[in-house]
């Protein structure tokens, strides 16, 4: 890269989101600002990264309750380590209901 490219590179502006997650499982992923953090947030739940984008962007209406309350206990851990918010049973449970 020369050092130009370099300079312009520095000079860039972090990136701002202009929409607000369309649920609290989304908020957490994108708090959880590298793919080390989620990718610990998964292994807690008991679940994989790409498995909580789906639920966070309702592209799987629901899930099992037993790993509604995974991802619930999962976000209490998250929250202790990065102060992430918490997710409650029923907030995972219905965050994509009809």
């Amino acid at each position: 890269m020369c050092a130009s490219a370099k300079i312009a590179h520095m000079q860039r502006k972090p990136f701002q989101r202009k929409n607000e997650p369309a649920t609290p499982l989304l908020a957490i992923l994108r708090d959880l600002e590298t793919k080390g953090k989620r990718e610990e947030f998964a292994r807690l739940a008991g679940t994989s990264v790409n498995y909580l984008y789906q639920l966070g962007t309702c592209k799987r209406k629901s899930c099992r309750v037993s790993l509604a309350k995974q991802i619930a206990d999962a976000s209490v851990e998250m929250n202790l380590l990065y102060g992430t918010p918490v997710l409650t049973l029923e907030q995972v449970a219905m965050m994509c209901a009809v």
